[in-house]
């Protein structure tokens, strides 16, 4: 079964949906500004909780105006319109898991996936950031340094999508967990991905 043993031997990708390839920050900002009266431009958004962000907003507002954003799931743009191709090129040498935390319904995320040409070979929703980790993958590609943190200790590859949130003293990490690197662009994560950038 040589094909079999081939598949087997492909690295995985854990490949986040929110702030990764899925653009939910314009939807956020259209609202708060709708509900809030609070206009955040992209620069701005500098709290992973953005509920930080906004006098007045609670976390179950903010985790609600998520679920409002998911139920209408296909004004949900890239994150960068390239995404579709890069992974279709690095779907040759890596297995693509979806590792999500999403608040958006199984259904949901699946059929944005599909609508936006996102190659993957498996779909994990998790209940928590901090369950990601179990998956076990090879690499870990998110836009959240908690997720980074807690799969680098374990001897992990992560490639951090450079975002506003991100909160990232890029220095910092990269002396005290040489397995994060961080990607300006999602180019660079195309770049990253190929075998020989990557530490064994």
């Amino acid at each position: 079964m040589p094909a079999e043993a081939q598949v087997q031997a492909k690295k995985v990708i854990a490949l986040d949906v929110d702030g990764t390839i899925a653009d939910l920050a314009t939807q956020i900002m259209k609202i708060v500004k709708e509900r809030y009266g609070v206009e955040l431009t992209m620069e701005q958004m500098t709290k992973y909780h953005v509920e930080e962000l906004v006098p007045g907003m609670t976390r179950p507002e903010f985790v609600d105006i998520l679920r409002q954003i998911w139920g209408n799931y296909k004004e949900i743009g890239l994150v960068d319109n390239q995404i579709p191709q890069i992974l279709k090129d690095v779907h040759a040498d890596y297995e693509i898991h979806v590792v999500t935390a999403a608040v958006g319904t199984d259904d949901q995320i699946k059929d944005w996936l599909r609508i936006n040409n996102i190659t993957y070979d498996k779909f994990v929703h998790v209940a928590r950031q901090a369950d990601k980790q179990k998956e076990g993958a090879d690499i870990y590609v998110d836009d959240y340094f908690e997720v980074a943190k807690q799969v680098a200790v374990l001897d992990k590859n992560v490639i951090i999508i450079k975002q506003p949130w991100s909160e990232i003293d890029e220095q910092t990490i990269l002396s005290s967990h040489n397995r994060i690197v961080v990607a300006q662009t999602w180019i660079d994560v195309r770049e990253l991905l190929l075998p020989k950038m990557l530490r064994k």
